[in-house]
């Protein structure tokens, strides 16, 4: 991006990785978009996406559901909306922030946890508590993903290596804001660490604010 006329980097070095790995560079599509107030700048390939997020100035990486990358393809701004070609159906999608779909595919968000251990000691995990806005389920609609959505919870106990089945944690029906997102007994860290993902795939609105790992050292 342009810092007054001083050019200055915005890549990351695993997006810069992604674009030295592509075998043809031609490849490449970048196109902008905005919504719930942020702008959005793409790169595309066939093979990932990754998104810069102008407001925030982070980026994300965005695949669609079943693809190894984001299925929109061109965006214009017309009719005062953001329009993406949809390469999976040849159709006009909207980009908005109040669609939790994309076409008839869910719209998947998948976060995942840096490595978090005690080096070069084991340790073992005894809680997870996830903090999530709860309460999103509509009064009305598909039941059970919109009425009483879940999220899927998984970990690797050795640094990302390998994970285990997810697990099912509801999320909460409207207006039970107290509900709670936890796991219990995660088992044995190895000293490469623990590392957490959290998704959900349900059209409701979804924010995760943080976690905690209850964890104490394993001395032999």
């Amino acid at each position: 991006r342009l810092g007054g006329y001083t050019p200055v980097r915005v890549s990351t070095y695993p997006v810069e990785r992604a674009i030295e790995g592509l075998p043809d560079r031609t490849a490449l599509e970048a196109f902008v978009f905005m919504a719930a107030g942020h702008a959005f700048w793409v790169l595309r390939s066939p093979a990932w996406c990754w998104v810069y997020d102008l407001t925030m100035q982070s980026w994300h990486e965005r695949r669609s559901h079943g693809s190894a990358t984001f299925r929109a393809s061109q965006s214009v701004r017309a009719f005062g909306k953001w329009l993406v070609g949809d390469q999976a159906s040849g159709k006009v999608f909207e980009i908005s922030e109040a669609t939790q779909r994309e076409g008839s595919d869910p719209l998947v968000m998948r976060m995942e946890s840096l490595s978090t251990g005690d080096f070069p000691n084991r340790a073992t995990a005894s809680r997870l508590d996830i903090d999530i806005v709860a309460g999103t389920g509509a009064p009305s609609g598909l039941d059970p993903m919109e009425t009483q959505p879940v999220c899927l919870v998984s970990w690797s106990r050795d640094g990302g290596a390998t994970f285990g089945q997810p697990v099912r944690r509801a999320i909460g029906a409207q207006g039970h804001v107290r509900q709670r997102v936890n796991v219990n007994r995660l088992g044995l860290i190895e000293p490469a660490g623990l590392v957490i993902t959290v998704e959900c795939a349900d059209p409701v609105p979804f924010t995760l604010i943080g976690a905690h790992v209850g964890a104490g050292r394993r001395t032999r």
